[in-house]
């Protein structure tokens, strides 16, 4: 496995210039060609291994709707996150409380399995790629959002990736600040789809 050591913003302000390891991420490996190398490997057909994932969604939906975590010995456990509705702010301790029709399943928790963890721990070798400083942004948050609205204004949609690339900013700082955009209705920014399908519009 490649990784590379990235510069990381400086959050309580020590003045240490840390580095930390990610991964260097080689191409996905797509569904269909999943599916080829388990039929490859457990000699089952295709058929068998795609009805099996199918079915399988198809429990844990069942299950995860009804409050339930579920645990898969060799993988890990499944279970939901919740958050606010998109325009929707947090519930105020001694406040007006919130309707339910406002929380939304914001996405799923997965914690691998223990063993599983400690196999792949024992197969992985690292190398090192490269060294990546952090970039300073020396823009504000309203000229990013300009700066955002203008590719907006351009474009159908807006990615994390393709936020991160104009504005300088982390992936994770991108996500979050896209995300705060949303949230407050002034910005003209909303997001549609969820997780590895989420992009950001004009409202």
């Amino acid at each position: 496995m490649k990784i590379v050591f990235r510069e990381m913003p400086d959050m309580q302000n020590t003045g240490e210039r840390k580095l930390y390891p990610t991964v260097f991420h080689a191409p996905t490996i797509p569904h269909d060609t999943f599916v080829d190398l388990m039929a490859k490997q457990t000699q089952m057909s295709r058929t068998a291994i795609e009805g099996v994932f199918i079915e399988l969604g198809n429990v844990l939906n069942q299950y995860l709707a009804n409050g339930h975590a579920v645990k898969i010995n060799h993988l890990g456990t499944f279970d939901v996150a919740l958050g606010m509705a998109e325009g929707v702010k947090a519930e105020k301790l001694g406040g007006a409380r919130c309707n339910t029709r406002d929380v939304q399943i914001k996405g799923i928790k997965f914690l691998p399995d223990v063993e599983w963890l400690r196999s792949l721990r024992g197969q992985v070798h690292f190398d090192r790629v490269d060294t990546i400083p952090i970039k300073k942004v020396t823009t504000t948050v309203e000229e990013r959002l300009q700066k955002a609205l203008a590719y907006l204004a351009e474009n159908a949609f807006l990615t994390v990736q393709e936020y991160a690339r104009c504005t300088g900013l982390s992936h994770t700082r991108a996500n979050q600040e896209l995300n705060a955009f949303c949230e407050d209705p002034e910005s003209g920014i909303r997001s549609r789809g969820q997780h590895s399908h989420k992009v950001y519009v004009k409202s």
